[in-house]
């Protein structure tokens, strides 16, 4: 079982909380699970995917579920209609002081040769323009030790307002706050291991929630995937429930 849930469902739209390590949609081997196919084994829909989360994210995905209304979601992700909030829990950086901004560069490809993956980079030149306001939730508990004094994470708020590959990834490393448990980009897990038991195995970005009109009632939609829980049981140190 994959662990994927349906979050919303009407004639027209489907809207899923995608589990960590579940593909969003077919890769080169046909034999990995992935959403579009979950849904048919398990729940006999057929659907159809409009944007996508990388393996290790997990949370809100919207499809649909007849033809008549994917011009008009496609649409609505290219004018940039449908509000996406991301949760992240980043690396901290005690010597900078955190401060809410949006971020708008340009983003470009770079084959890493040693690790055979592809990273996407800041670039001054060509590329694609990526725009990402950040907000901060709360600052993770403090750990005190010979080499660390003061809060070990940061839990934040973006909202990507352009769809980029692994905008959120990079506007946040850029930032020295790399999401933890994310190898292409630097989010170390040394402190979360040291001082806390709770394992970090994955990139620790969520998709909360998405936010639209529905292009046929007209209905205003917030979608809102709870955390899932490695990043719960991390968040509960800092109070939250």
């Amino acid at each position: 079982m994959s662990g994927l849930t349906i979050l919303f469902e009407d004639e027209d739209l489907i809207a899923v909380n995608k589990p960590a390590g579940l593909l969003s949609q077919a890769s080169w081997d046909p034999k990995r699970p992935h959403v579009v196919a979950d849904l048919k084994n398990r729940f006999g829909i057929e659907a159809i995917l409009h944007h996508r989360l990388d393996r290790d994210t997990s949370g809100v995905l919207l499809l649909t579920k007849n033809q008549r209304l994917n011009a008009a979601v496609t649409d609505l992700f290219r004018q940039h209609k449908i509000e996406k909030v991301y949760w992240a829990l980043c690396n901290t950086a005690p010597s900078q002081a955190w401060q809410d901004q949006r971020i708008e560069n340009h983003l470009a490809p770079v084959r890493d040769s040693a690790k055979q993956l592809q990273r996407m980079k800041v670039v001054r030149s060509g590329g694609w323009q990526a725009v990402t306001e950040l907000r901060l939730i709360a600052h993770g508990p403090a750990a005190h030790g010979p080499t660390v004094h003061g809060p070990i994470f940061d839990w934040v708020e973006a909202k990507p307002l352009t769809g980029r590959t692994h905008q959120i990834r990079v506007h946040l490393a850029g930032l020295q706050r790399p999401i933890l448990g994310d190898p292409l980009y630097g989010g170390r897990t040394t402190m979360i291991k040291r001082h806390f038991p709770h394992e970090v195995n994955r990139t620790l970005l969520h998709a909360r929630s998405l936010r639209l009109t529905h292009p046929r009632t007209q209905q205003e939609l917030q979608i809102e995937a709870p955390l899932p829980a490695d990043m719960e049981a991390l968040t509960r140190l800092i109070g939250h429930e």
